[in-house]
Formats: C-alpha cells, sequence, structure tokens
C-alpha cells in the first residue's frame, strides 16, 4: 500500500475512513461543511515502527486555519495490538482516553478557550505491538463548532514497520592437522531469530544439523561461512568467514617384535604398519632373507628387519623403524649308555655316547675327567658333550658303576639282662673262602671285626637276634670287594624287677572314700621306655574331711615296653587331703515399713551340692539394713554360717551371699489442723492456727508444713467446714515418712461483718422472746421501711449501697399465726419505682426503702433485709387488711 501525496485524494480517503469509524463506534455522520481554509494534519512518531516489540507510539495532531479544533478520535489500527495509553501532552487541557471495543482514542476538552487553534498540536503517547512488518496509518477525526453545528473532518496519519539489521559473531578458528576429529562451530547471529548456518570450502566439509559439523578432508586449508537469513522485521545478515591451516598428519611406523627363534624353525610373517594406513617398505639383513613379509631363517645368528613409509600429499615421511631377534642354534640331545654296573673283573668297561639328529660331529666322552676307560671297581662320572656350528646340546653326565664283588661274613654273641639296648657283644667274626663268592684267588682281603658292633632286633626281654655292623674289609684288594652281609646271631634278654609309686590326688568331699591317684614315674625305668605305673584303683582310709589321710591303691605296669619289666610288689601307699564341699549360700530379705531401726527380717536360701541325704543347711545371724532411712533396693547384710550333723564336712563358698536387698517404705502419718474464726470479708479464704501430726516415732525430726485453707463458701456461719490442701512433711527425717490424704478438714466460723437494730418506726418489730407482732395495714399503701447498718469491727454507720446484695428485701407469705414459718416469697415492689436509699438529713441517718404492700386482704407477710454478709435485719410482720 502506498500513501497519497496530493491534498484531494488524500481527503477523499480521510473520509472514507473517518465514515468508516463512525460506523464502528456506531455514531450518526453529520454531513461535513466544506471548510475553506487549510485542514488540521496529523503526524506517527516514531516512523517507521520498530518491527516485533512493544514501543510507545505518538500521533500528533496539529491545528489548521479553518477552524480552532474542539476534539479529535483517533483509531488504531487492527494490526497493533498490546494498547494502553501513556499520556497526552502539547494542549495544556486536553486530556484521552482509549476505548478497547472500538480501538478509538478520544481527545479533547471543553470550553472555546481549550480549542487547538493553528499552529497548536496535542500528542497522545500510548504502548503500542508492531508487527513484523509491513505498513498503515491512524484514522484522525477532528470535530469543530461551525455556528451551532458540530462539523468533522477526516485525515490520516501513516506509518510504516522497519526492517532491522542484524550481525553474526564467529570467532577465529584454530589451525587443524589431517586426521584431527570433526569439530562443531558455533556463532551467535541477530534478532530475527532464524539459525546460523555453516558452508566449508577447501580441505573440509560441513554436516549436521546448521552445517555445524565441520569435517577435515586433506592437508591445506579450510574456509567456513556463517549466514543468517532475514526474518522477522530482520535483514539477512551479512555472513562471517573464518579460514584456518591444515597441517599435514606425522605418522609413525609399527613393527611388531619377533622374539627369539630356533634355526630349523617355520618362516616368520613380518607385521609392520604405519598409523596413516600407508603401505611400508621391509628389508632384513643377518642369517635370514625376506620374500615380501615372509622372513627365512638361514641360520643362527642375529637377524635385523627394517620398516620405512615416505609419506605422501597428507602425510609427512615416518621415522624408520626396526626389529632385531636372535635365531638360537638347534637342539641336539646326547644320549650315554653302557653304564652298567659292570661286575669287577680287573678290564676296563667304556661308557657310549648318541646324538639326536644321528651322526653328529663334535661328540667327547671323559671318565671322571680321563679320556681313558677305568677297569677298577668304583663309581665313575662320565660326561658327553657336543660342540657343533648349527646345534648344541646340553651335557649330559652319568655314572660308570664297576661293581665290588660282593662276600658274605658270620659271626656270633652273648647273652644278657634287659638294659634297654639293643648293644650286643660279639664273641666271634670270620670270612667264607674261594669259589665265585669267595675271594679271588690271589687277591689279598680279609674281614676286620675289630671296630664293629653287634645289636639285637629288639631292646625287649626274651631271645633275640642280633645284627652285625661296621664290620669292614681289609687288605691291598679290599678295595674291589664290598661286604654284602655277615648273617645273624641269637641270644637272650631277661626282664628287670622294678618297685612302683603313687600319687594320690586332694578332693573335695563327696561323702565317699573313692580316691584319685596316679601312678609316680618308675624308678629304675630304663631311658625314655614306654612303662608307667596304672592305679587299678584306690580308697581313703573313711569319707570324711581330713588332712594327709592314708589312701592305698592297687597298681600294675603299662605301656608298650611293659613286657621288660615285672613290679616287686602289686600295691602301693600314699596320703592325700579330703577338702570340705564349699556350698553358695544365701538368704532373702523382707521389705518393711519405716520403724526408725536397721533391724530386718531375712530368710535364708535353699543350699544346692548338698549330698543327697546329709544334714546340712545355711543359717544367717545379724541381718541389718545399713541404716534406718526409706529406701528401694536397700542393702540388708547378714553372717551366714553352716549347721546340721554333717556340716563338718562342708564349707560356705567365697561367692555366698552375704547381702540382699529390701525395700523401707515410708511410715504413714495423719495430719489435722485448726482454723481460725473470721468476719465476713466476702472471700473463701481462712487462716490455719495450728498443724498436728500424729503417727511419728518418738525423737524424729518430722514437722506438718505448708498448705492452704479454705471455707466452703463466704457466707456468713458458724461451725462451717474448712477444707486444707498441701500440706508437706518437713524436718529431717520427713523422707521416712509419707502424709495420708490430700486433703484435711475442720470447723470455724465467719461473723457478720454488718449488724441492725431491725425496722424504725412506724413499723413495729417483734420484741425479742415476745409474742409475734403484726403491723396491720391497709392493701396497696405505701410502708416506709428505715433500718440502719453499722460495721460490727469498727463499729461504724454504713450509709453505703454496697453493704446490700442485689434482692436485697425478702418478702415472704406466713400464715397469720403467732408461729408461722415463711411460706411463698413474693416480689418487693417500691412506691413509684423508688429504690432502697440512704437519708443522711439530720438528726440521724438511716437507709429507706418504700414497700407497697401487696392487696389481697387477709394475708400476712414476713419482711426482712439481708446485708451482703448474709446477716437478716427483721423480720417484721405485717397483715393486709
Amino acid at each position: 500500500m502506498s500513501f497519497p501525496s496530493a491534498a484531494g485524494p488524500r481527503r477523499r480517503m480521510a473520509c472514507l475512513v473517518g465514515a468508516l469509524a463512525v460506523a464502528l463506534l456506531g455514531l450518526v455522520s453529520v454531513p461535513s461543511p466544506t471548510l475553506a481554509a487549510a485542514d488540521p494534519t496529523a503526524s506517527v512518531s516514531p516512523n517507521p515502527l520498530v518491527p516485533g516489540v512493544s514501543q510507545a507510539v505518538s500521533v500528533t495532531i496539529e491545528g489548521g486555519s479553518a477552524r480552532a479544533v474542539a476534539s479529535a478520535d483517533v483509531v488504531v489500527p487492527v494490526h497493533l495490538t498490546g494498547i494502553s495509553l501513556v499520556g497526552v501532552t502539547g494542549h495544556p487541557t486536553w486530556t484521552g482516553s482509549y476505548d478497547s471495543a472500538t480501538r478509538t482514542i478520544r481527545l479533547g476538552a471543553g470550553g472555546n478557550s481549550q480549542k487547538l487553534d493553528e499552529g497548536e498540536t496535542v500528542t497522545v503517547t500510548f504502548q503500542a505491538l508492531a508487527p513484523a512488518s509491513g505498513q498503515g496509518s491512524f484514522a484522525v477525526t477532528t470535530w469543530a463548532n461551525v455556528g451551532r453545528t458540530s462539523a468533522s473532518l477526516q485525515t490520516t496519519a501513516a506509518y510504516t514497520v522497519g526492517v532491522r539489521s542484524q550481525t553474526i559473531t564467529f570467532a577465529e578458528l584454530p589451525d587443524r592437522t589431517y586426521g584431527d576429529a570433526p569439530f562443531v562451530v558455533s556463532a551467535t547471529g541477530g534478532a530475527s531469530g532464524n539459525p546460523v548456518t555453516f558452508t566449508a570450502a577447501g580441505d573440509c566439509a560441513s554436516s549436521g544439523t546448521n552445517g555445524a559439523t565441520i569435517s577435515v578432508t586433506g592437508a591445506g586449508s579450510c574456509a567456513v561461512t556463517a549466514n543468517q537469513a532475514a526474518g522477522n522485521g530482520h535483514a539477512a545478515a551479512a555472513p562471517v568467514t573464518r579460514a584456518f591451516d591444515i597441517a599435514k598428519a606425522g605418522q609413525t611406523i609399527s613393527i611388531t617384535p619377533i622374539g627369539t627363534r630356533t634355526f630349523g624353525d617355520a618362516p616368520v610373517t613380518v607385521e609392520a604398519s604405519a598409523s596413516s594406513g600407508l603401505p611400508v617398505a621391509l628389508t632384513a639383513s643377518g642369517p635370514c632373507t625376506l620374500s615380501g613379509t615372509t622372513l627365512t631363517l638361514d641360520g643362527a645368528g642375529d637377524c635385523t628387519v627394517t620398516a620405512n613409509q615416505a609419506g605422501d600429499d597428507d602425510h609427512d615421511a615416518a621415522p624408520e623403524a626396526s626389529t632385531t631377534f636372535t635365531i638360537a642354534k638347534a637342539s641336539a640331545t646326547l644320549t650315554l649308555g653302557d653304564l652298567g654296573p659292570h661286575a669287577y673283573d680287573g678290564a676296563p668297561h667304556a661308557a657310549s655316547a648318541t646324538t639326536t639328529p644321528e651322526g653328529l660331529s663334535g661328540v667327547a666322552v671323559t671318565y671322571d675327567g680321563a679320556a681313558a676307560a677305568p677297569s677298577d671297581a668304583d663309581s665313575y662320572v662320565v660326561v658327553a658333550s657336543l660342540d657343533h656350528a648349527d646345534y648344541a646340546a646340553e651335557s649330559v653326565s652319568g655314572t660308570l658303576v664297576i661293581a665290588p664283588r660282593a662276600l658274605t661274613g658270620a659271626f656270633t654273641v652273648a647273652g644278657k639282662a634287659y638294659d634297654g639296648s639293643v648293644d650286643a657283644t660279639v664273641t666271634s667274626c670270620t670270612l667264607p673262602a674261594g669259589g665265585l663268592e669267595g675271594v679271588v684267588d690271589g687277591d689279598d682281603v680279609t674281614l676286620d671285626c675289630s671296630g664293629a658292633t653287634a645289636t639285637f632286633g629288639s631292646a625287649d626281654a626274651g631271645t633275640r637276634t642280633a645284627t652285625l655292623s661296621g664290620a669292614v674289609l681289609s687288605g691291598a684288594d679290599a678295595g674291589n670287594y664290598v661286604l654284602s652281609g655277615t648273617g645273624t646271631a641269637s641270644a637272650t634278654i631277661a626282664p628287670l624287677t622294678v618297685t612302683g609309686a603313687i600319687q594320690a590326688e586332694d578332693k573335695t568331699y563327696d561323702g565317699a572314700t573313692a580316691a584319685t591317684a596316679v601312678g609316680l614315674p618308675l624308678a629304675g625305668r630304663i631311658g625314655s621306655d614306654d612303662v608307667s605305673v596304672d592305679v587299678l584303683g584306690a580308697d581313703f582310709a573313711d569319707r570324711h574331711v581330713g588332712i594327709d589321710k592314708p589312701v592305698t591303691a592297687t597298681i600294675a605296669l603299662t605301656g608298650t615296653d611293659a613286657d621288660n619289666y615285672v613290679l616287686a610288689s602289686d600295691t602301693a601307699t600314699d596320703h592325700a587331703s579330703i577338702w570340705p564341699r564349699l556350698l553358695v549360700g544365701s538368704f532373702t530379705a523382707e521389705d518393711k515399713v519405716y520403724d526408725g531401726g536397721t533391724g530386718a527380717t531375712v530368710h535364708p536360701g535353699a543350699l544346692t551340692g548338698v549330698v543327697a541325704g546329709e544334714d546340712v543347711s545355711v543359717t544367717v545371724t545379724g541381718a541389718a539394713f545399713a541404716d534406718r532411712n526409706v529406701g528401694t533396693g536397700k542393702t540388708v547384710t547378714g553372717t551366714l554360717a553352716l549347721a546340721g550333723a554333717d556340716s563338718g564336712n562342708y564349707a560356705l563358698a567365697p561367692e555366698s551371699e552375704g547381702t540382699a536387698t529390701a525395700d523401707i517404705t515410708p511410715k504413714a502419718v495423719t495430719a489435722s489442723f485448726t482454723a481460725a474464726d473470721k468476719v465476713w470479708d466476702g472471700t473463701t479464704a481462712a487462716t490455719i492456727l495450728t498443724r498436728t501430726l500424729d503417727g511419728e516415732l518418738a525423737g524424729d525430726d518430722l514437722d506438718l508444713a505448708g498448705g492452704t485453707a479454705t471455707f466452703a463458701t463466704a457466707t456468713v456461719g458458724t461451725g462451717k467446714t474448712v477444707t486444707a490442701t498441701g500440706f508437706t512433711l518437713t524436718g529431717a527425717d520427713a523422707g521416712n515418712y509419707v502424709l495420708t490424704g490430700s486433703s484435711w478438714t475442720t470447723a470455724a466460723s465467719i461473723t457478720p461483718l454488718y449488724a441492725g437494730t431491725g425496722f424504725h418506726a412506724p413499723v413495729d418489730m417483734t420484741p425479742t422472746g415476745g409474742a409475734r407482732v403484726y403491723n396491720t395495714i391497709k392493701g396497696g399503701q405505701t410502708v416506709p421501711l428505715k433500718f440502719d447498718v453499722r460495721n460490727v469491727v469498727t463499729g461504724v454507720e454504713q450509709s453505703g449501697l454496697e453493704v446490700f446484695a442485689a434482692g436485697a428485701f425478702q418478702v415472704n407469705k406466713v400464715a397469720c399465726t403467732p408461729t408461722s414459718a415463711p411460706e411463698d416469697a413474693i416480689e418487693m415492689t417500691a412506691t413509684g419505682g423508688t429504690a432502697l436509699r440512704y437519708d443522711g438529713v439530720a438528726p440521724a441517718g438511716q437507709y429507706i426503702q418504700n414497700w407497697k404492700t401487696p392487696t389481697t386482704t387477709g394475708v400476712c407477710y414476713a419482711v426482712s433485709v439481708v446485708t451482703v454478709d448474709g446477716s437478716t435485719l427483721g423480720p417484721a410482720y405485717f397483715k393486709i387488711k
């Protein structure tokens, strides 16, 4: 939409907009007269409006020369939202209001003096939210008075919504290296809200959301450009490009080490690679050859494999890498044979040596380090070794044995008594001669028994077989022989006689004579022989307690070596003690009420462990509490002792309980008190005169203290009940007593505070002790009831009405007899509504109550007045006539 600039077309457009506004407002359009002079104008500020934001918008109206403007309407276009009136400026008396239903701002002020003249302006400012883009106008209608007619003129205030610039903030990018991981770039765009997108050029590529993920594709350089599209009232942002260099990637060669190999192993596959993935070149040196990656082992020695990679457009050359390993000699084995044993025959005996693989050269054999084969009987260390260029073998050793010829000798021994040893005495020693089992003819060999010893096969008594050891061959040729044995010889070992002894054990009395005894080490026992005294049974001389009492035991020999001994006697004696049997004694104590003493009543407890049927019991003497005072769980001590016919065989155990616990509970005492009489004071408070306790023990320090007392009621009376509460016990012994009850009563009197002399004339009172006097009066008449009241404590005549309670006057029907009692009460009626009053006119003050008598004739009444302390003045008796 464009705005016409000519006045005629603008006016026609304003008329159309104004008519539309009037129609929308429901107003009746009045034809506008033609105004000869210049029209009012309107303008918008700011212009253009800022899109998409809430802002202060002003419409300014300037008065024309045709006629002064009295008021104006400004219609807000519908695409402006969030309208709120801020204020009206320019003309000091103009005001404005906003009608949201018709979207109209009404401006103006009353009176011709407030009109907008030529050159004068008025500005209305309001808050509004503009759309993202576009244009529009405010319809403005101005009103002027032409004679008595209100004429209107329409105009417009056009505006546009501007487009704002936006910029991208994109930081510089650091250089990269070929092979780096993809990375994400970011940039901050303008206020349009559109995303920033990225494109890449050069040795790189963009991908992912908005192209923000940049991948390096080669060494060289890369340029990343950030863009942001137009929108929301903003122009597209100027692209921003950030460039960075991409360096060649370094690379390394990894070659798998080849461990030590052995000549004859299968070919090895060489494993080598570059970190770039480019192919590597391999070379080999030493006793090995390469064919591609296959390495053949040609012999024993050190082999080195070297790897190289020259690089390419994206990678630098890799540092050279190599691995060296050893090719060990192949293993061969040596085997020795013909090591014997060979029988001694005086001729040399040689060992054999073979190789695997067969037939390897360089084998050497030695015998105790010498090359010549030996002939004498002996053991020889044989060593075979290999010296070969491509094979290695562990030297092997063995023992070549030329066995000496075996000879068997003979001997005899003497018999003995058992002494615990296997020693035997040799009496003769010989060797066989000649033949295959004898000494070779011509050799100098004899059997020498001078250093030999003979031993029996067992040291035990009986017929035993002896063997010979230590016999040796002697002579020039003895080294070629071995003594294979000397046979055996027989003799007898007799048993050894010994005397046994015992040790008896003390015991605790158990009512029996049985004793416990053990055998003592056997005197005369040989060495560490397994022989000891076994006690078959033992008894005390009697069952009773005693010290060092005789114990007799039946004994025997036992042990694996017992058969080598014999006892001189099968009984043995010793002494031991029977100690008293320990019993745990105890007692229980009874609770008691405090009695001023520590004496306690206890009951002995039952004994456990008494031998069945025996007469033993526990006694307790001197039982007493720790102190005489009240308490719970108090300790009671007593002296325990055993009694009974069999008590001599028992004793009290150390853990016997010489104490028990029991309670001393408080002794109950009763309280009483006396209370003072008092003159009525309107309260129930009472004064305690004396406090008395009953039940305490003589000499105890105990008193009754505290407490408050109250009368049952505050009214006057004699012998009234007084109740006390809160008494407490005091004194050093108060803790040993308990006070029964929580309240206590006595009697006292409350005497009147006020007293009177009855009613004065003209009322007649009944004399004290005399016949009842009836005042006769006509019904409906006024009777002046006059009386006085004095304070009995001070003797002062009272003049205040506070001495009376409500309903102080009491009127009761009575039977018209000399002694009738009051019946029904009736309401006191005062004459003319007069109330009880005090008349202080001289000569004498007095209280006055005018009583209007009932009208029923023949009826009698008793009239009295009651003071606040309950004292009654009267009654006076009346009879209605």
